[in-house]
């Protein structure tokens, strides 16, 4: 797995139901958010390095996850 700490830059992790931000989030609030999205009214997580690229996933329980990047 990628140690965020191995990638210099500002990580920004970021839950638009929820609007929240985590700037350097740590792996473990990265799956901790990812486990929690539900399908319906939680559904999308993104993950990004800014100047570099980012990740969003989608979905929840009982559907499928969908990542993007």
């Amino acid at each position: 797995m990628c140690d965020i700490q191995r990638y210099p830059g500002e990580w920004k992790l970021s839950s638009y139901e929820r609007a929240e931000i985590i700037i350097e989030p740590t792996w473990d609030r990265v799956e901790s958010l990812l486990k929690q999205m539900d399908g319906s009214t939680f559904t999308q997580v993104s993950l990004d390095l800014k100047g570099v690229g980012g990740m969003l996933a989608s979905g929840g329980r009982n559907t499928p996850f969908h990542f993007f990047n």
